[in-house]
């Protein structure tokens, strides 16, 4: 019995020294090729490599890097922190919050990579679009005041040709040399120098709803012709006798006088 306890204890012992062997082979971090177990040691609790972050920024900003807030970063300085490889989402926003910027930095360094928060572009761009959308309203501004105006004289203001029409002043059934003597008696506005408007100026008027009229107008001619040019939505210019009857819609320069 003693004899068969030895044999299995001798066993036992030579399996924990194989299996003994067996680690000390498979592990990186016992010492090898002449490395000391002091150096051994230290790498055991080494702190694993990591990437250093430096940030800097043109403006004042609070700033996150992947979601953490990091506090506000003043314009001109600087941040450094320790973080790990791979991608990481840097976002800064001004205090104001108008402006952010959201980018995605790449590290696979040890070495130090500088990250730089770039807002004063962004900034400019926002100032110039308000700028240019408060021109724009100030501009529509203007036009809506200039018809209000020019409606309550008997006339509207086109604001795009600079021509000033005559409001609900269509008349019926003239020929042409009594359209041309209405126009150019014609005193809306207390102004003296309407007239017949060209085949161009009635096309390209500008309203909110196109030109309604009942029938042709009679546009730019010459009295001593038999024919003169009338004007429709449907065939545009055409020459008609003077005999024709028309409509007359009178339009003046604005900035005349």
């Amino acid at each position: 019995m003693n004899r068969k306890l030895r044999i299995v204890g001798l066993v036992a012992l030579a399996t924990i020294v194989l299996f003994g062997l067996t680690i000390i082979v498979s592990v990186p971090w016992l010492p090898s090729g002449g490395q000391s177990v002091s150096a051994a040691v230290k790498n055991w609790f080494a702190p694993a490599p990591h990437a250093t972050l430096l940030v800097t920024t043109d403006l004042d900003c609070d700033w996150k890097l992947d979601g953490k807030p990091r506090g506000l970063l003043r314009a001109n300085e600087s941040s450094t922190l320790a973080t790990g490889f791979g991608q990481h989402l840097l976002e800064a926003t001004t205090p104001d919050g108008k402006d952010e910027l959201r980018v995605v930095v790449e590290l696979h360094k040890t070495e130090q990579q500088v990250a730089a928060i770039v807002l004063e572009p962004i900034r400019q761009a926002r100032v110039e679009r308000e700028e240019a959308q408060r021109r724009a309203e100030q501009k529509a501004e203007e036009a809506l005041r200039q018809k209000r105006e020019w409606a309550s004289r008997g006339s509207w203001l086109d604001t795009a040709s600079g021509l000033n029409w005559a409001n609900k002043n269509i008349v019926d059934d003239l020929d042409f040399r009594q359209a041309e003597k209405y126009c150019a008696d014609f005193r809306g506005g207390g102004h003296a120098d309407w007239r017949l408007p060209s085949g161009e100026e009635l096309r390209s008027v500008h309203r909110p709803r196109p030109l309604q009229v009942g029938g042709p107008l009679w546009t730019f001619g010459d009295s001593s012709y038999s024919d003169n040019p009338v004007y429709t939505r449907t065939d545009g210019i055409r020459a008609a006798p003077s005999s024709t009857k028309a409509q007359a819609l009178c339009v003046r320069q604005a900035n005349s006088r």
